[in-house]
């Protein structure tokens, strides 16, 4: 059995104002039936049996518009329309019934397609030129300036009616663009919720899907003194600084396909993992570049803090293991990851000195260049009983060509240069 090709989308949006149009139509003609029989018993049957027709013939564009058969229900409704108005025109001789074809030119661009622009023009210039002809056909009789006053009124009608068609696909088109601008810009902060997994986004990771990480490097980061800097500023002034701290961080995070998973006041968490970055290659030394990132972003933290001349520092605890990642809860759902590794990192951060970077031993085993800058192995109560951590020093050079330093404290940076300090 012979199946039609499904529609699309724009398509189907078309066929129901189709469906609607015909169905209208259809009620419009059978109304008209009376005035048919009327002028049946007057003389010819001409009138009745164009009614007649035409009635059977947008009954069938109807039954082809449930059918889905779009393109042939359109083409047989735009004929259908202008057959019956032109020979009620020649038929009743009244001077009003052409003025319909101007309807049929305006509205002839509701049933196509942006890239059926041809086939619409060509559909609304011949509505708009059947209009001049029987308009013209009425008038044979005049002459001088009543004939040119006519003429011009109708060429003008016609001509109008074909402007309004061109300024309804302008505005059409740029509700387009301004649609596709949107939904372009809502799947960019859509990705934004998502790790850039290369098969998760494609596949619409919905709300409680979650899926296993072997390894995975997790990184937490917060502020020492961050409880009295709070006590001496404003909360627009405390937001002013953790913005310009965020955006750096985000910054390097971007540039090394690092995941920004969220933060929580002061405190800044990412993760990379080779099953998640931003990379095109898919390829990271894990360890290694999360260890450069977080001497990056202590860079940026001392950056800012002395561009706003406060007094606090920065502790980083990193850990690798497996995690799980995914999307939980119903409001809000944003991507984030949990596990051992995830409890790891966060107590290694707050056991970490100030300005130092504390590490898990699998992450130092991990390294494959740095292994020689750990400064100390300091024994630690961790989750699973006692155990040691490393940590390395940030004082390590930073390449900030490809990062946007400049700061834009506004009123913030007016009122905390110099004034305040937590030490």
């Amino acid at each position: 059995m012979h199946t039609l090709p499904a529609l699309s989308g724009s398509e189907k949006h078309l066929l129901t104002q189709l469906y609607q149009t015909s169905k209208l139509l259809l009620a419009c003609l059978i109304l008209q039936l009376p005035f048919g029989l009327w002028h049946f018993r007057q003389g010819p049957a001409f009138a009745l049996l164009n009614i007649v027709i035409h009635i059977a013939v947008i009954a069938i564009v109807v039954r082809m518009c449930s059918r889905q058969q779009f393109y042939n229900a359109r083409r047989i409704m735009l004929f259908g329309f202008m057959s019956f108005v032109s020979l009620a025109a020649i038929i009743w001789q009244q001077p009003g019934i052409p003025y319909f074809l101007l309807l049929g030119t305006v509205t002839c661009g509701f049933f196509f397609r942006r890239k059926e622009l041809k086939s619409q023009r060509m559909w609304a210039a011949a509505f708009a030129l059947m209009f001049i002809a029987l308009n013209l056909q009425s008038f044979t009789s005049s002459s001088g300036l009543e004939l040119a006053v006519h003429v011009s009124n109708t060429i003008t009608l016609a001509c109008a009616s074909l402007l309004i068609l061109y300024t309804l696909d302008i505005h059409s088109k740029r509700r387009w663009l301004h649609m596709l601008a949107s939904q372009r810009q809502m799947q960019e902060r859509l990705q934004q919720l998502l790790p850039p997994v290369a098969c998760s986004p494609a596949q619409s990771m919905s709300s409680g899907e979650t899926f296993p990480i072997d390894s995975c490097a997790v990184l937490f980061a917060d502020m020492a003194g961050y409880k009295s800097l709070t006590t001496k500023l404003d909360d627009e002034d405390i937001v002013c600084v953790l913005n310009a701290l965020y955006q750096r961080f985000d910054q390097r995070a971007q540039l090394m396909g690092i995941c920004r998973i969220k933060t929580n006041g002061d405190e800044y968490m990412a993760a990379l993992s080779g099953a998640f970055t931003s990379r095109e290659n898919q390829h990271c030394d894990v360890a290694e570049d999360m260890l450069r990132y977080a001497r990056q972003i202590s860079q940026d933290f001392c950056q800012v803090t002395s561009e706003f001349s406060i007094g606090v520092e920065l502790r980083i605890g990193i850990a690798l293991g497996p995690v799980r990642g995914g999307m939980i809860g119903l409001q809000r759902p944003a991507f984030d990851i949990w596990g051992r590794t995830v409890n790891l990192a966060s107590l290694l951060e707050q056991i970490s000195p100030p300005g130092f970077i504390t590490a898990c031993p699998q992450f130092y085993e991990a390294l494959s260049a740095s292994k020689n800058q750990v400064t100390c192995r300091k024994g630690v109560a961790l989750p699973d009983g006692p155990g040691y951590a490393l940590r390395f020093t940030t004082n390590q050079a930073v390449d900030t060509r490809h990062l946007n330093t400049e700061l834009k404290p506004g009123r913030s940076h007016a009122i905390m240069r110099g004034e305040f300090s937590t030490e």
